[in-house]
């Protein structure tokens, strides 16, 4: 009598099993797009710093280290993509491997901190103690930095109209979006070395120099903030700041009998969100009438504990 017993424990078992593997789909394309562009800007930091040194240039310096940021926000964009398809398929992970991008996001943005501190003593320590600048050495460096970027931002766009084109949830893809903002922002601030050096070349405006590192070190320092605050959401699991709370407690109430109790909500990976809902209810359902009715609502992972009350 036992047998059967188990062998249906078994099927039902089974037949709501289900992933917790929760990428679309692009990232090994992803990957390697960011693999690349994080050996180009790694390759084009150890020529900015060092000709910043050499010839004396606080701005080609700061955006050198600034590069170094972004070099190094890749790479572990690149290791947060290839840990996480590595291990998608490893039941240790309970909610999958998503937050590993979150990780990797919190200890980039604390070297950035550290960084932007960095640059900002060295554009100060300009000011007090001017240095003679290698202009004719000092601007192909910054130009070549700049084109260096302009690479990059293109190798990101077209993996990002792939993305696209694919119907799932590149604007979720946090590491792509990130890693194109940093060679974007890396640019602009290329630029402004550039000008900096034009116009001490030019017209002896050699204050303008460190005055750029400074800006360079605010930049940094932004980054570094964006990047704590977005981490720390997912990591300490703080609910989505959207209408989804709202609508899943509306959909699973609509009834009129149906309550809930008890309602978590939060991010398992960048553009997932998982839901465990206690319902209270007197009329006896099924978890997946609730589940039918959430719908629609992007959540790939739903968990429904159901009370029922008699009346």
């Amino acid at each position: 009598m036992t047998e059967p017993f188990k062998y249906k424990l078994a099927h039902d078992h089974t037949r709501y099993e289900h992933s917790h593997n929760f990428a679309f789909g692009h990232e090994i394309e992803s990957e390697r797009r960011t693999f690349w562009v994080m050996l180009l800007t790694a390759a084009m930091t150890i020529i900015e710093i060092g000709a910043g040194w050499f010839y004396h240039s606080i701005a080609v310096f700061a955006d050198g280290w600034h590069m170094s940021t972004h070099a190094l926000a890749l790479g572990i964009g690149y290791f947060a993509y290839r840990f996480a398809r590595l291990h998608a398929k490893n039941n240790a992970y309970t909610f999958g491997t998503g937050k590993i991008h979150a990780l990797g996001s919190y200890s980039s943005a604390l070297i950035l901190a550290f960084v932007a501190l960095f640059v900002f003593g060295q554009s100060i320590w300009g000011f007090i103690s001017p240095e003679v600048i290698a202009y004719n050495q000092a601007i192909p460096v910054a130009i070549v930095a700049l084109c260096v970027n302009l690479l990059s931002i293109k190798l990101l766009h077209v993996g990002g109209e792939h993305n696209h084109e694919d119907g799932h949830g590149h604007e979720h893809d946090h590491n792509m979006k990130a890693a194109f903002a940093h060679v974007v922002v890396d640019a602009m601030t290329s630029v402004l070395a550039i000008a900096a050096l034009v116009a001490g070349k030019y017209w002896q405006w050699t204050w303008l120099d460190p005055l750029v590192g400074i800006i360079g070190a605010v930049i940094i320092a932004q980054w570094a903030y964006a990047l704590l605050k977005n981490a720390m959401q997912m990591l300490l699991d703080i609910q989505p700041a959207n209408t989804l709370m709202a609508d899943i407690k509306s959909r699973i109430e609509n009834d009129g009998d149906s309550q809930i109790a008890d309602l978590h909500l939060w991010q398992v990976a960048p553009g997932r969100n998982a839901a465990i809902i206690s319902v209270i209810s007197h009329v006896q359902r099924q978890p997946d009438d609730y589940k039918m009715r959430l719908s629609g609502l992007g959540l790939s992972h739903i968990t429904v504990e159901l009370n029922h009350c008699a009346r």
